[in-house]
């Protein structure tokens, strides 16, 4: 699924913008209908780990989360990704079935202790899922003002293993917080903590 995120969902207020979510490749951290807030941020504050939107060339903005940074080494390997030569963790977190897909849960921690959930999809309509080309990306050395995303729902999103790293500057601002969703629970969770 693209990572593009939906049209501004009221004014820019402060350096803050809200968006809808129209696509499920930001799940189990975003899901479909979330309204977040990002705000304007400089892109020298950008960890690895955290949620950013950016434009593309067509003009299209996308939400994704920053994996590797200029001149971080990233490879994938059975859709984890290995940050210069270190693997995130995955730890199983259950299994849950969304519109015939069924999903494993993970409780995901990278090499820099950044935590969130992610997902694997095993199986649609009954068919197993088997695994895809971008489950397996070879090494590469992220350029010089570029960075390497990846969606959370691993191998449900369109992300820098199909269009390449993305550069800095096309990065718009870090998504700060969930301020609506049909999950009322989920209102107010900050998601770049």
């Amino acid at each position: 699924m693209p990572n593009w995120i939906g049209v501004s969902a009221g004014r820019v207020i402060i350096g803050y913008e809200s968006f809808e979510i129209p696509t499920p490749s930001m799940e189990p951290t975003i899901n479909v209908g979330d309204r977040i807030m990002a705000i304007r941020i400089n892109s020298k504050n950008i960890e690895t780990g955290d949620v950013v939107t950016f434009a593309k060339e067509d003009g299209q903005k996308y939400l994704s989360r920053v994996i590797g940074l200029p001149g971080d080494s990233i490879e994938i390997i059975n859709d984890r990704a290995s940050i210069n030569g270190k693997l995130e963790e995955w730890k199983e977190n259950g299994s849950t079935t969304k519109d015939q897909i069924e999903y494993q849960k993970y409780k995901c921690k990278l090499p820099n202790g950044k935590e969130f959930g992610t997902l694997k999809m095993l199986s649609f309509n009954g068919t197993e899922i088997t695994p895809q080309e971008i489950s397996n990306k070879e090494l590469i050395i992220v350029p010089k003002d570029r960075m390497f995303v990846l969606g959370d729902n691993r191998n449900n999103s369109m992300d820098s293993r199909m269009y390449g790293t993305i550069p800095v500057q096309n990065l718009e601002k870090k998504v700060h917080y969930v301020w609506w969703s049909n999950n009322k629970l989920r209102i107010g969770e900050l998601l770049n903590e």
